[in-house]
C-alpha cells in the first residue's frame, strides 16, 4: 500500500549544479582560466548533461507518483536556481535560517564574482 502525502517537494539544481561536486565535475569553466569568457560562455557540455539528468529524475518521480495508489493526484512542487542572486548570507524564511550564502561562495571559487554574470 503506502502512505498518502499532502505535497511532494522536489529539489535539484543547487549543489547538483553549482556546489563542490559541480566544480569537481567541470560543469562551469573556471573564470580565472578563461577570463575572456562571460556568463553562459562558462557553461560546459557536462553542465547540460547534468541538467538533462535532473529532468530525467523529475520525470521518473512523476511517473512513479502517478502510479502510486494513494498519491496519483498529490501536488508536486519544485524549486530551482535558474535566476538566483547569490548573496553573502543565507535565506531567512520566518524562524528558519538556511545556509550561509553557499552559492556565492562556490561561484567565487570558480572566479565568478559579478552579480550580473
Amino acid at each position: 500500500m503506502g502512505d498518502q502525502f499532502d505535497l511532494a517537494l522536489l529539489s535539484a539544481d543547487g549543489n547538483d549544479i553549482v556546489g563542490p561536486k559541480a566544480s569537481e565535475k567541470g560543469y562551469l569553466l573556471n573564470k580565472r582560466d578563461c577570463p575572456h569568457r562571460y556568463g553562459k560562455q562558462l557553461i560546459t557540455e557536462s553542465f547540460s548533461r547534468a541538467v538533462d539528468e535532473i529532468a530525467t529524475g523529475y520525470r521518473h518521480f512523476l511517473q512513479v507518483e502517478e502510479q502510486s495508489a494513494p498519491n496519483p493526484h498529490t501536488p508536486v512542487r519544485t524549486h530551482g536556481y535558474s535566476y538566483l542572486k547569490p548573496r553573502q548570507v543565507g535565506t531567512n524564511t520566518g524562524p528558519i535560517m538556511s545556509g550561509k550564502g553557499w552559492v556565492k561562495a562556490h561561484l567565487k571559487h570558480q572566479g565568478i564574482k559579478s552579480q550580473r554574470e
